[in-house]
Formats: structure tokens, C-alpha cells, sequence
């Protein structure tokens, strides 16, 4: 269960980084921000990826858990990447 977790935080991080582009922001539907909007986004990405390493971490400890993050980043990488490339092609 916490292994979906550590996924969906990866998932809304990436998902959050994305918003804070503005090229992303157009393909989400999302009206573009300031500057300041957009590093908010940033940072909430960050916090994202970071409390998902935290978590795995805790849950595997230091080196299993870095292995397991890297996994769950590379897989909501991918899909996060899909769901970008699906959305500009169906607007």
C-alpha cells in the first residue's frame, strides 16, 4: 500500500513540475501563471519527489529505498510523459 503511495507522489510531483512549464500549462488546460505561481509549482513538485524519498526510504531503509524510489520515478516518469504526449495530441 505505501509502495502505491510512494508512486502517486511521484506521479503528482512529475504532474506538478509539468504545470510549472508553460508549454505544459497550455497542454493541460491550465491558464498560464506568474513567475510566482510557477515556482510555487515547482516547489510543490519537489516536495513531492522528496517526501516520496523520504518515504521509501523509511519503508526499506537508505539503499533499498533509493532503489525503490528510483523505480517509482522512472515508471510515473513515463506515464506522466504519456498522459502529456496523449493530452496535446486529443486538443
Amino acid at each position: 500500500m505505501l509502495l502505491l503511495l510512494i508512486f502517486l507522489l511521484c506521479s503528482l510531483g512529475f504532474m506538478a513540475l509539468a504545470a510549472a512549464m508553460e508549454r505544459h500549462q497550455r497542454q493541460l488546460g491550465i491558464t498560464p501563471v506568474n513567475a510566482s505561481a510557477s515556482h510555487l509549482w515547482r516547489c510543490a513538485g519537489i516536495g513531492c519527489l522528496a517526501l516520496a524519498l523520504a518515504l521509501s526510504m523509511w519503508r526499506d531503509g537508505w539503499a533499498v529505498g533509493m532503489v525503490v524510489w528510483t523505480g517509482a520515478l522512472t515508471l510515473a516518469g513515463m506515464v506522466t510523459a504519456l498522459l502529456l504526449t496523449w493530452r496535446s495530441n486529443a486538443g
